[in-house]
């Protein structure tokens, strides 16, 4: 079975190849998490940032495009999107029994 989840797949069935309901996905989890996180800590204080350009945003405030905002947007993108995660799943058995407990 193939559980690898996307972003914005949470909510969504998580079916069998018989089409039977398994579970609902709640998460995704990337094996490259810790790695991520460390990539991110290095750009924020880089030793040398260029600037590529300065874009105006609404009320007047300017800010400054730089190397290292392009580096954090693309590790970011790559972690958000890649498939090399394992989805996360409430399976339906913990939904019925949560569904009973709440209808007490």
């Amino acid at each position: 079975m193939n559980a690898a989840f996307n972003v914005g797949n949470s909510g969504g069935p998580l079916l069998n190849l018989q089409e039977e309901l398994l579970g609902i996905v709640v998460a995704k989890s990337l094996f490259i998490d810790s790695l991520t996180e460390e990539i991110l800590q290095v750009l924020e204080k880089p030793k040398v940032d260029l600037v590529y350009d300065t874009i105006e945003l609404p009320g007047g405030i300017t800010k400054e495009i730089t190397s290292s905002i392009v580096f954090q947007t693309l590790v970011n993108l790559m972690a958000n999107n890649m498939q090399t995660n394992i989805g996360k799943a409430v399976f339906v058995e913990h939904l019925v029994q949560l569904l009973k407990s709440v209808d007490k």
